[in-house]
């Protein structure tokens, strides 16, 4: 049906169409998507699986010896970790000067836009080879030149989520505590396991997407940051910061149409994810959109009443 059965064999994993061939069972508990039967009570596995990600005969096996990607348990370490520095850092930091750090900060945004750039490289070289279709692209669990970059795209996408948590490393540092905000941590934390997930379970398909449209603002934002760490004398020509939420808001409306037209659609590619990326999207949305109106529509109306008063 919509999910896909891997081998944990040390053979090549057959394509899906032969794995379900003659495979499947037909009786009244089976679902009929095109050509394809799946029992329904494998969709409840492939959740539970998922959640646990410790069942190889549903993950991505290629990945299986990559860094980090056996289990998710490194990842949940990395999150653990980067919450106990969040925490103990401010309170470190309270009886602290703040550190500089403009050297780190140029330096670390430059490389943040050169990986995205690559991620976003490869992730389009794999959009283009594969014909991408918006209704849907199923992921090509096979050994192919094209099905290994899509997996090397999505794998260099997760280290980059786990290297984008320096930034809240510079905020604690730097003691920018208004920065640190729910929506901040929120963000960083859900796309780590978000991004693991995607690589251990769905790199490539529909998954390739997000990856493109993600990596590309990421370029768009650390290029600002990049330039801002550079001093005052740069810093007053960089009036287009509200542009950036802005075109980050609407990468976030392209995933959740991206996503609901996907849901729409009969296609091998597990909706579990689909429903997944549209949940996720649409909190990220609104917490997004409340940022964007607490910081420039409301401050804006309220440096003009201010203005007018003064007048």
């Amino acid at each position: 049906k919509r999910f896909v059965m891997f081998t944990t064999s040390n053979t090549e994993p057959r394509n899906f169409d032969t794995i379900l061939e003659k495979t499947i069972p037909n009786n009244e508990n089976a679902l009929q998507v095109n050509e394809y039967t799946l029992d329904r009570s494998m969709e409840v596995r492939y959740l539970k699986c998922v959640i646990l990600a410790g069942y190889d005969s549903f993950a991505n096996i290629r990945v299986k010896n990559w860094t980090l990607m056996n289990d998710v348990f490194p990842t949940v370490m990395i999150a653990i970790v980067y919450i106990f520095a969040i925490i103990f850092g401010r309170l470190w930091m309270k009886n602290q000067k703040p550190f500089e750090l403009r050297n780190f900060m140029f330096i670390y945004n430059i490389l943040q836009v050169i990986f995205c750039s690559y991620v976003t490289y490869e992730s389009a070289y794999v959009w283009y080879e594969e014909r991408y279709s918006f209704l849907c692209q199923p992921v090509d669990y096979s050994y192919r030149k094209t099905a290994i970059r899509a997996c090397a795209a999505c794998w260099w996408y997760y280290i980059l989520k786990i290297a984008d948590l320096t930034d809240t490393i510079i905020f604690v540092l730097r003691k920018k505590d208004n920065q640190i905000t729910f929506l901040h941590v929120y963000h960083h934390l859900t796309m780590l396991f978000f991004s693991w997930y995607g690589g251990k379970y769905v790199a490539g398909g529909q998954s390739i997407f997000i990856s493109i449209l993600n990596s590309f603002i990421h370029i768009i934002m650390y290029a600002y940051y990049g330039l801002s760490a550079c001093g005052s004398h740069i810093q007053k020509y960089l009036w287009w910061k509200r542009y950036l939420t802005q075109a980050q808001i609407i990468q976030f409306i392209a995933v959740i149409l991206h996503s609901s037209i996907n849901l729409l659609t009969p296609c091998n590619f597990p909706k579990i994810f689909d429903v997944a990326f549209l949940v996720y999207g649409m909190s990220i949305l609104l917490l997004f959109s409340n940022f964007y109106l607490q910081n420039y529509i409301k401050k804006g109306k309220d440096k003009k009443t201010t203005r007018i008063k003064l007048e």
